[in-house]
């Protein structure tokens, strides 16, 4: 069990509402899960004259300790683009991350005072700080949040401009659904994994071992190809309907592909006269199916592709060739070109989501501003 840091947030520059949702995954990311976000307030810049600022309050549990915090949220704030300047005064700032409290310590080093020595005394702190921990006891003053907020001499307006779900789309409790896509071994599951259990919601996997007609598939794709494709499409459609049976899951949700890719496939797989026949069964089966609200398309070099085909060591995708890679690619490329989906085309070359964690970093980067 972590410790609970509270994390004051505020942005006056630039495109404040994508860069304090920016700052939010990278404190999932390098300090610890989120327990409790307030909702956006808009404040005018307190101490100097400047645009307004939007502010907002999180509560973290983390493993770190404080100066570990500090350390984190100043690199966070580097990444963002803020240059900190000894100059003695208030700034305008792209982005502001502040220690408020630490648990109940009480804390001096260089550079870092916890409980922050001034929460208490502004009015956009304590009124996102009152939102999500309106019983925390200050841990020097021994005064709850709302309390404090109560007692305020800040003269300072706050207006509360959005609600506790106004993060990036798949931390929002709004109903979004993101979906993975790209070509055989571009890295979908493997990303899809990652978004699950990085901010816990419910995923959607295809199940490729349940095909009985895939190994004959691969050794002779003419003959099978029928069989496979009707195959996959029956399957995916019933996994789309069963995991969607009451609509989107509040939390939002995300999956490795797309019923849409089944057409995707037979074009390519078979012939004119089967396709046909094929479309038709697809028109039926995905009527009334639930379509992505993002679609990620990873795009990864042929070469690549087959390293992690064989990496991965599924003896039935051990016969696959670079012609048919490239094949899938180009309908791939086809299908984004025409499809009326939102989509987000990430390059993934040279990236590792398993080894690598600023690679994850990366292709989750793209994906906040999507």
């Amino acid at each position: 069990m972590g410790k609970k840091v509270f994390i004051g947030l505020g942005s006056n520059q630039g495109e404040r509402h994508r860069l304090m949702e920016h700052a939010l995954v990278e404190i999932i990311l390098q300090i610890g899960k989120i327990t409790h976000c307030s909702s956006l307030y808009e404040t005018a810049a307190w101490g100097f004259e400047a645009p307004p600022f939007l502010n907002a309050c999180v509560a973290v549990e983390t493993q770190k300790n404080p100066q570990e915090v500090l350390t984190a949220l100043l690199a966070i704030e580097k990444q963002l683009g803020r240059i900190r300047q000894n100059t003695g005064g208030y700034q305008s700032r792209p982005i502001d991350l502040d220690v408020l409290c630490y648990a109940e310590e009480v804390h001096q080093s260089p550079g870092l005072e916890i409980p922050h020595p001034r929460w208490h005394l502004r009015n956009f702190v304590l009124a996102p700080m009152e939102e999500i921990a309106p019983d925390y006891l200050h841990p020097v003053l021994k005064k709850t949040s709302s309390e404090l907020l109560k007692q305020s001499t800040d003269p300072t307006a706050v207006r509360k401009i959005g609600t506790p779900d106004w993060g990036p789309h798949f931390l929002r409790g709004t109903k979004k659904f993101i979906v993975l896509e790209g070509n055989i071994g571009a890295g979908k599951t493997t990303m899809t994994q990652r978004l699950q259990a990085q901010f816990e919601l419910p995923a959607l996997y295809e199940n490729f071992s349940d095909n009985p007609h895939l190994e004959a598939f691969y050794k002779a794709p003419e003959q099978h190809a029928l069989a496979v494709e009707t195959h996959f499409l029956k399957d995916r459609c019933k996994a789309y309907s069963q995991f969607f049976k009451t609509g989107i899951p509040q939390g939002g949700a995300v999956a490795d592909y797309t019923f849409l890719k089944s057409n995707l496939f037979a074009s390519q797989t078979l012939g004119a006269t089967d396709f046909r026949t094929f479309q038709k069964t697809f028109q039926v089966e995905t009527a009334h199916l639930q379509h992505p609200d993002l679609l990620v398309y990873i795009h990864k070099p042929v070469s690549e592709l087959l390293e992690q085909i064989k990496k991965r060591g599924r003896t039935y995708e051990q016969q696959i060739q670079t012609t048919y890679l490239k094949k899938i690619e180009s309908r791939y490329h086809q299908f984004l070109d025409k499809t009326s989906l939102k989509v987000l085309y990430i390059d993934a070359a040279g990236l590792d989501y398993v080894a690598d964690l600023s690679a994850y970093q990366k292709l989750l980067a793209q994906l906040i501003v999507a």
